[in-house]
């Protein structure tokens, strides 16, 4: 259980990341979501030591591909909610007031990063087979939760200009019909 506490560690520097935008603006804290990242991707990988490497040289059967590859798509699509889908500069950099994303991912509901950290300890836990791995997506899953529940109601209405009116029309995490024909007509809301 030791090896999950560097990924709590890691959620509450990100937490702390946001918090600067709205409390101090102090430039150095500006590391702080690279830090919780590495974080959480060092505990990650201290997890995964804990298991039976042979997983990884094990015979690659239709079950295990279809893990592996709903893993990657699930690690593709959490960097693709981070950093792509999400103007770079104005979301990890010193700004003020960004304005709201609410168009692709982000008009399916607010928080699309969400279920593909959650996908990613998912299939890390069926493809290693191992206990501290499903322990990690519990454990994981709740921190992410609460850091996007703190988000979501108390910093990026202060940081996020038009978060309230993007609130009101998009649904929090289980998307909408809606919202998902607007997500895949890259409207916006």
């Amino acid at each position: 259980m030791i090896y999950i506490l560097p990924g709590i560690a890691g959620f509450a520097a990100c937490c702390l990341f946001d918090l600067n935008k709205i409390r101090w603006n102090k430039k150095f804290l500006n590391l702080f979501f690279v830090i919780g990242s590495l974080l959480l991707i060092i505990s990650t990988v201290l997890c995964i030591l804990q298991g039976d490497l042979s997983a990884l040289f094990s015979d690659l059967g239709i079950y295990r591909l279809l893990i592996l590859t709903g893993l990657l798509i699930s690690i593709l699509s959490e960097i693709y909610a981070l950093f792509f889908a999400l103007p770079f500069e104005d979301t990890y950099m010193e700004s003020e007031h960004v304005p709201v994303v609410s168009k692709g991912w982000y008009a399916a509901c607010r928080h699309p990063g969400f279920w593909s950290l959650a996908f990613v300890y998912l299939f890390l836990w069926l493809f290693f087979n191992h206990s501290l791995l499903l322990y990690a997506f519990f454990t994981y899953t709740l921190c992410n939760f609460i850091y996007i529940y703190i988000q979501d109601t108390y910093i990026f209405p202060r940081y996020i200009r038009g978060y309230d009116e993007y609130k009101r029309k998009v649904p929090f995490l289980i998307p909408t019909r809606e919202s998902l024909k607007c997500a895949f007509d890259r409207k916006q809301l």
